[in-house]
């Protein structure tokens, strides 16, 4: 009734009754399958492992060598007040450093909660996006984000914001291949709406598959079929129409793929 597309998925056989032969049929709604449940978020988060490992490893070795060299300090001299001030205040920078990590990590993580609140998409996508820094540089993807100079404020569930840049950001690394950049701009549209707009300078999308893309298990890169749900787009979209907004996708094949996300303010 509200224009929205339902999928469902459909099984029929053939079953043969007291000398008659029946058509049964039994039709699934999938509106909870293209949910994003928290297992799929737990999944999506293990994907991130490797960026938060290598972001916790230099500071925690940094501290490491601060510490072994005021182990090593003979007795007979020993670290005089400045010295230890230093150092102390060194070791206090990493561990701030792993904090801030931590922390954006949780953000993620979370539960979303039932009610929306303002988030201001300026904030989320630096701290979203520095948690894919790793597995960007692996792959020679170099991160580019334009924010506006305005707050972009979306009501909407902060967390499930942060899985939508995540799964929106993968989908992008698996079509660059051959390295390439990626695109994460903010913005206020003429008409007052928020705009989050990802683009990449990849493989792009066949245009006969365009129409299907946000299909629940529909993908057509053998990559994304071996590693995911299939479910990533889909969740996407739903998360996006939960919070008022509306997807939109412009792809040439060879060139690349841009996704804009437009939210009611």
């Amino acid at each position: 009734s509200d224009g929205r597309e339902k999928f469902f998925e459909i099984s029929a056989g053939l079953l043969n009754y007291q000398n008659r032969t029946l058509m049964l049929e039994v039709s699934r709604p999938l509106d909870k399958e293209i949910q994003f449940s928290h297992q799929q978020k737990l999944s999506s988060l293990g994907l991130l492992v490797g960026s938060v490992a290598h972001e916790m490893r230099n500071p925690l070795g940094s501290v490491q060598l601060i510490l072994e060299n005021i182990l090593d300090r003979p007795e007979t001299k020993p670290l005089s007040a400045d010295e230890t001030k230093h150092y102390l205040k060194l070791i206090l920078e990493q561990i701030e450093f792993c904090i801030s990590v931590t922390s954006r990590l949780l953000k993620l993580a979370r539960k979303p909660s039932e009610e929306s609140s303002a988030v201001d998409l300026n904030e989320i996508v630096p701290e979203t996006v520095s948690l894919l820094e790793y597995e960007a540089k692996k792959r020679g993807i170099e991160i580019v984000v334009k924010s506006d100079e305005r707050p972009v404020v979306v009501n909407a569930s902060d967390p499930e914001l942060r899985m939508v840049l995540v799964n929106m950001a993968q989908n992008a690394f698996h079509a660059m291949n051959n390295g390439g950049v990626l695109t994460v701009e903010t913005m206020i549209a003429d008409d007052g709406k928020a705009v989050l707009r990802i683009a990449d300078n990849g493989c792009g999308i066949p245009a006969e598959n365009l129409q299907r893309i946000f299909e629940p298990f529909f993908s057509d890169n053998q990559e994304n079929k071996a590693e995911g749900t299939g479910l990533g787009l889909s969740i996407v979209k739903s998360i996006g129409e939960n919070a008022g907004g509306k997807i939109a996708v412009q792809s040439v094949e060879g060139q690349g793929t841009a996704f804009t996300l437009t939210f009611d303010t």
